[in-house]
């Protein structure tokens, strides 16, 4: 009795394998720009787009990213992951000779005309309802995205702390002078999971029902010595027993980590009060 030989798919091409493969780097390179654009300089660039703002944090912006990014990294890497498993050639393997008599199934490029009239109502339908439910969960997704464009906290040149949702309405107002209390600290920063540790300096702004915080790194448009100077002005509006100093035994790893010239570590030196 002779046993029966299994048909097996055409091999991909080099092009075609490439294509999946390179569809799946450009998803991961997507994924970069949305973090580094939407997630950091556009939410940046409208804070600073009134000349007024000294300072400006965006908590939402990545997070809101993230939906987008999940969708469209997922659904590109399942589909071209798919197409590698199951050997569907996108434009075909034409060099490609069978050796022997063994048995190969026919298979179709996935834009030609044979392709389509292949598949099965069933499978076309399921296709219909996978491209409809990743359509609407792109909408969505970049909905969100823009509604974390907005939401930000910022310091102008009047004094003014502002806070704004996500359709750029002012939705709470402070000055700095009414301020209950400044807290001067180095802030810790683990966001790394330790490998990459840093320490910034932090502005906190106490008030009877809300505290608002500024670090060095929210000056985006000031250089350090700049932003080291600003900070004493404001410093400046509390006098003594109206502000305090924390976590000053952490001063050495600050100056280790940041880098700072002679110029800059003497307005650190003033801003905590700090003498060796």
């Amino acid at each position: 009795m002779s046993k029966k030989i299994k048909a097996k798919k055409i091999p991909l091409s080099l092009l075609d394998k490439t294509i999946y493969y390179v569809l799946m780097l450009l998803s991961i390179l997507f994924t970069a720009f949305i973090l580094l654009f939407f997630g950091s300089a556009l939410p940046i660039k409208i804070a600073f787009s009134d000349s007024s703002v000294v300072a400006a944090k965006n908590s939402a912006a990545i997070g809101c990213s993230m939906p987008l990014i999940l969708v469209f990294i997922t659904s590109i890497c399942a589909v071209s992951g798919y197409g590698l498993q199951i050997k569907q050639p996108i434009f075909g393997n034409k060099s490609f000779k069978p050796k022997g008599s063994k048995p190969m199934l026919k298979t179709f490029p996935l834009f030609s005309k044979e392709f389509r009239n292949s598949l099965a109502p069933q499978k076309r339908s399921t296709i219909k309802k996978v491209v409809l439910a990743v359509s609407i969960a792109l909408l969505i997704s970049s909905i969100i995205m823009l509604l974390g464009l907005f939401p930000r906290m910022t310091l102008d040149h009047q004094n003014n702390i502002c806070t704004y949702n996500s359709f750029n309405q002012i939705t709470h107002r402070n000055t700095v002078e009414s301020a209950e209390k400044l807290m001067i600290n180095i802030k810790y920063s683990n966001s790394t999971r330790g490998y990459n540790p840093s320490y910034l300096i932090e502005l906190k702004f106490v008030f009877e029902d809300q505290t608002y915080r500024f670090t060095t790194g929210n000056f985006h448009e000031m250089s350090k010595e700049q932003t080291l100077e600003y900070m004493l002005y404001l410093k400046d509006f509390f006098k003594n027993g109206q502000y305090e100093i924390t976590n000053i035994d952490r001063m050495n790893k600050l100056l280790d980590y940041g880098s700072f010239t002679a110029e800059e570590t003497a307005l650190i030196y003033r801003l905590f009060d700090y003498t060796k």
